[in-house]
Parts: C-alpha cells; structure tokens; sequence
C-alpha cells in the first residue's frame, strides 16, 4: 500500500469492516450459542465441529480465496464475522448453561414463565456482559488480518492494518499504541457499564415475582 494513503481514509475503511465483523458475529453467536445453551444435543455437536473447522482455515487463505468471488472488503467481512461468531457462540453456550444451573430458572419456570421468555428476560441479561466484552476483540483482529494480508500484498483497499505495514516508522508506532490504548479503554469502561446492568438485573431475579422488595 502507498504511505500516501490518509490515516483518517484508512481508519474509516477499518472502521466500517469492523462494524461489518462485529455485527455479523454478534447475530451467530447468539442464534448458534442460544441453540446450544438452550438444546444441546445436535446444536451443541454441530457448534463444536464448526469451531474446529474454522481453527484449522487459516485466515490468510481463506479471506484470498473468497476475494475471487466478492471484493477483499466483503471477503473480510464475512470471513471474520463467522469466525470470531462462532467463539462468541460458544462463550454464550458456556454462559447460558451456567446461568441455567442456578436456583432462579427453575423458580421463574414453575411461575409459569416459558423457557423462551425465561432465557431472554432473565438469562440473555447475564450472558450480555461476555458477550459485549467478546465483540469489542472484532476490532484489533481486523487490524491483524489486514496487516498481515498487506505483507502478503493482498489488500486492494485502504486499510489501517495496512498503513501500519506502510509507515513502519515510530508514526505507525505511536498509531498502534494510541489504537491499543482506546480498545483497552472500551473493554474496561464497558465491563463497568454491564457490570451495573449485571447487578441491577441479578436483584430482580432473587426478588419472587408478586412480593415486594423490602430495605
């Protein structure tokens, strides 16, 4: 890539993929790792072949092959999403069953809650923080396969990982530290801000629906 490409042009572009990522593996992971949590059997088998199978594809191939189908920027998008989709499937697999071991499903499910209804009011809450915490990660792994597509010259776009590669100087440097800073910065402010939705939600569930609280 030219060193004559804008950080601000090349930070959009990263920008927009990475929302692409996220998006997409925020819809696979909770429709795959709620079928799992909840079913088990076929679903929980089936996650865990496809994890398998996305560890053993090496990005750097995968991402070339289907950019002679699509373009290198949908190629990304789809190739990142399903994997990193398919880690977040399985943290809210994990997730969901340990919630669904304590002592308030059973207790909302003989109220008369369905399993539906109990899941996504009382469980999905919990599973939420993991799950926001999996997503913030979509950003610097499209930074890392971008950058390493750039060494192999593969990247036809403007994009962050590849104006790294481009200003290999104490620039590209101090960028990289400012962009670890900031996803460290987001992981840390959004552990807080779930935390508190984690709590408040956790408070409602030791309450028996129908009895008051008491100070």
């Amino acid at each position: 890539m030219s060193q004559r490409v804008s950080l601000f042009e090349a930070l959009l572009h990263t920008l927009a993929t990475t929302v692409g990522v996220t998006a997409l593996a925020v819809a696979l992971g909770i429709a795959l790792g709620s079928a799992a949590g909840r079913k088990a059997g076929l679903y929980d088998d089936l996650l865990r072949r496809m994890l398998e199978f996305s560890g053993a594809l090496p990005l750097v191939v995968a991402i070339p092959l289907l950019s002679r189908v699509w373009p290198t920027t949908w190629s990304c998008i789809v190739v990142l999403g399903s994997c990193h989709g398919l880690r977040l499937a399985y943290v809210y697999r994990n997730e969901t069953i340990s919630c669904a071991s304590r002592g308030f499903v059973p207790s909302l499910r003989s109220l008369g809650l369905t399993a539906g209804q109990t899941h996504w009011r009382h469980v999905f809450p919990l599973v939420l923080p993991s799950l926001a915490t999996g997503a913030l990660l979509a950003f610097p792994e499209v930074v890392g396969t971008e950058a390493a597509l750039a060494v192999l010259g593969l990247l036809d776009s403007p994009t962050l990982g590849g104006y790294l590669v481009a200003r290999n100087d104490a620039i590209g440097l101090l960028v990289l530290a400012v962009l670890v800073a900031a996803v460290i910065g987001l992981h840390l402010l959004a552990e807080r801000i779930l935390a508190q939705i984690t709590l408040g939600q956790r408070a409602r569930t030791r309450t028996p629906c129908g009895q008051p609280r008491t100070d």
